[in-house]
């Protein structure tokens, strides 16, 4: 909730930076981006202190990852029509995932919502997901003018599954 408001101000002081001409607010701008950055990395530690401090009493579940992608993709459709943007899956039958319960949906939910806001009408948001013996990555890639690229990856306890990762 802390990281998307840190990245709209990241956003908008570069385009201050690029805009304004005076070597003095680009500099004050620059100090801006640059704290901002510092934020977003102390909001992702204790973030994770958090998840660490809550992992003792995690419930974890196993996701089949293409039927997650699917159903996730249908409780999306109202938003995806309304925005007239379709969705692509790109992920393999059988592939399991053993993950904290509601993890994937909040790693998602945020990336795909951006992702469909954010897209030209007509296009295409990706759900992508790779796999190997130890992880699964999972992207979500748009038609849209952009933003920092995010990636996270936790990898589950005990070589019980796999960790997952999100990019926009």
């Amino acid at each position: 909730k802390i990281r998307t408001p840190l990245t709209l101000i990241t956003r908008w002081a570069k385009e201050l930076n690029i805009s304004h001409s005076g070597e003095a607010d680009k500099q004050k701008l620059a100090h801006l981006e640059d704290n901002t950055k510092r934020l977003r990395l102390l909001v992702d530690e204790l973030n994770e202190f958090e998840w660490i401090k809550t992992k003792k009493e995690t419930t974890y579940v196993n996701y089949d990852i293409r039927r997650f992608l699917e159903s996730f993709v249908d409780m999306y459709q109202p938003v995806f029509d309304k925005f007239q943007v379709s969705a692509e899956i790109k992920a393999k039958n059988g592939v399991i995932v053993s993950l904290p319960e509601g993890m994937l949906d909040k790693l998602l939910s945020n990336l795909v919502s951006n992702a469909i806001k954010y897209s030209p009408a007509g296009s295409v948001v990706s759900l992508r997901a790779r796999a190997n013996q130890e992880n699964v990555e999972i992207s979500v890639t748009d038609q849209g003018p952009g933003t920092v690229s995010y990636t996270h990856t936790t990898q589950a306890d005990g070589g019980r599954g796999a960790g997952d990762g999100g990019r926009r």
